[in-house]
């Protein structure tokens, strides 16, 4: 996996709303269970790697961007490691 392109849908996907911080402790990242926000970091990722000149998606094909988008947000913790709190 190309890290820069794992840090870009990484930084998608928090400003989208699909990784949240945790709402009890604030120090970890968690999955928000927002499938409405999934779809916009799928979406803007496919938009990048389309474009193909975006930085962390430059050269990236699109089944390889989707692969990643699909990596971050499957391996992103569904419930705090700190508190044991969940967004769903």
């Amino acid at each position: 996996m190309n890290s820069d392109t794992r840090i870009e849908v990484e930084e998608i996907a928090k400003r989208v709303g699909a990784i949240i911080s945790c709402p009890e402790c604030s120090h970890y990242d968690i999955f928000a269970d927002d499938h409405k926000a999934d779809r916009k970091v799928y979406a803007e990722a496919i938009i990048r790697a389309k474009d193909g000149n975006t930085p962390g998606f430059s050269g990236v094909a699109l089944p390889k961007a989707i692969l990643v988008v699909k990596g971050v947000l499957d391996n992103t913790p569904r419930q705090c490691p700190g508190c044991g709190n969940s967004a769903g």
